[in-house]
């Protein structure tokens, strides 16, 4: 088993989804999401930050929460509140 710290670096986990060829984890934290290359060697230093919240609003502020791989081969990340938007990860397998 294989544990990546960020609780104790005061990140708020949300969600997680895994590429579609197994190679990546993306994690949601709230205002960041988070990208892991699971065939590292070191995973937990593989870490590579590919989004930031920007500041957009509808009501409330559209933060990254629960995510999914899709049928269409990306990752769909919800908002959290109750906005209409949801973010995407176009290409995860990159």
């Amino acid at each position: 088993m294989i544990q990546i710290p960020m609780l104790r670096e005061g990140v708020s986990v949300r969600g997680c989804a895994v590429s579609p060829n197994n190679r990546y984890l993306c994690i949601s934290a709230w205002k960041q999401v988070y990208q892991f290359d699971l065939q590292a060697t070191d995973i937990e230093t593989s870490r590579v930050l590919i989004g930031e919240y920007d500041g957009f609003v509808e009501f409330f502020p559209v933060y990254f929460n629960a995510m999914q791989l899709a049928i269409n081969v990306k990752i769909c990340i919800n908002a959290s509140n109750s906005t209409s938007y949801m973010h995407v990860i176009n290409a995860p397998d990159s």
